[in-house]
């Protein structure tokens, strides 16, 4: 009796320790996939994916997405289509490149290039309503991606989530720009749920030298900033370029914008083919014959060449130097620290980009980088606590 009873109580016992064992084989595959979740969320910027839940990802509406699964099985068989998707960033002649694929959008689609309809606008985070026409019409998807909770129940998502299905179905090629992607609030892996499984895509960035892109970047701020910018900038240029905002702009920390190494680093998380756009006197060419090796509209560049906007280089008697003895002059000169960030920051971004131009660009000459800095006559100076 003794003996069972025994028995008994050790099979209690080692069942209670195996249940342990299982209790904490479960326990740790639980923190692992919590782990593993967080990771991605930090990648991903904290969104998830679910087509039930009406701020994903996928599709929300059952016509176009199944389930899990988008796009549904069997959807898309053999090679896939091509999207080119131009990501900004502002200044880096967006404006000339985005009227250009309007006004010739009829050549590009007999070349195989199709541009997404009118898109309906959106409602912004401050409850307005958003739409902007014409040329500037991918600003109009950036902006709903660019919201704090995307509603892809939106019209405008159902419409653009309908259109890329439509155009993958038939084996088209798609171009998409906007600089209003450059964002850090633009939910990225919301567009790449829908774009990747469908086109072969390609991140197009553009790039000038971060020495010139602020000064730009503040020309538009304060005169006609867009509707994300927030208010615009009322103090002069000097007194708007301190040491902190020349060490954030193009970070995220600044409006949220992201310059061209940040902008590659932030893609190329989601998708694989990153190509750089130097900002040139060939960069159209070089987006319409190489990029999208478009034949025809290529050869009616060299019979038509294209209007450049917003060509307005900086003006040296915006920024010019006075003597820093002068009454006139008393804050209107940059730190002399600013302008070791402004050096600093275009050799960096100018490193990590080169190898993205094909052909690559030249080794980085700092002689050449200094003096195109001092050309543009900005006024650097001591200030006086």
């Amino acid at each position: 009796m003794s003996l069972s009873v025994g028995w008994l109580v050790y099979s209690c016992g080692r069942r209670a320790a195996i249940m342990r064992e299982h209790a904490l084989v479960r326990l740790n595959l639980c923190l692992l996939v919590t782990c593993c979740v967080a990771n991605w969320d930090a990648v991903t910027g904290g969104r998830s994916f679910s087509p039930s839940d009406p701020s994903s990802g996928a599709p929300a509406n059952s016509e176009l997405a199944q389930a899990l699964e988008y796009p549904p099985p069997g959807f898309l068989q053999g090679p896939k289509p091509e999207c080119i998707l131009h990501v900004g960033p502002h200044k880096t002649g967006t404006s000339s490149l985005q009227a250009l694929l309007f006004q010739r959008a009829s050549m590009l689609q007999s070349d195989g290039w199709h541009q997404p309809p009118n898109l309906p606008g959106t409602t912004l985070d401050t409850g307005e309503y958003a739409h902007i026409p014409g040329f500037k019409g991918g600003v109009n998807l950036a902006l709903f991606l660019q919201t704090r909770t995307p509603n892809t129940s939106e019209p405008i998502w159902l419409a653009f989530a309908s259109w890329v299905q439509a155009k993958a179905r038939r084996r088209e090629n798609i171009v998409l720009s906007s600089e209003e992607f450059d964002r850090t609030s633009a939910h990225i892996s919301l567009l790449a749920r829908v774009l990747n499984p469908l086109f072969r895509t390609t991140v197009v960035v553009g790039y000038r030298h971060f020495y010139e892109w602020a000064p730009s970047v503040y020309r538009q701020i304060s005169t006609t900033p867009g509707p994300v910018d927030g208010e615009r900038v009322h103090s002069t240029f000097s007194r708007w370029l301190t040491p902190q905002v020349a060490g954030t702009i193009g970070t995220g920390r600044y409006r949220g914008l992201l310059f061209t190494n940040e902008l590659v680093r932030r893609y190329s998380w989601l998708f694989g083919d990153i190509r750089v756009l130097p900002l040139d006197a060939a960069f159209l060419n070089v987006f319409v014959c190489s990029f999208l090796n478009a034949s025809r509209t290529c050869a009616s560049l060299y019979d038509r060449p294209p209007q450049r906007m917003n060509t307005k280089h900086t003006e040296t008697s915006d920024y010019a130097c006075a003597s820093e003895s002068s009454e006139s002059s008393r804050g209107e000169c940059l730190e002399r620290s600013v302008r070791n960030t402004l050096l600093e920051r275009t050799i960096r971004s100018y490193t990590e980009i080169a190898l993205l131009v094909r052909p690559a660009l030249k080794r980085v000459n700092m002689t050449e980088i200094v003096q195109g800095l001092d050309a543009l006559g900005l006024c650097f100076c001591h200030r006086k606590t």
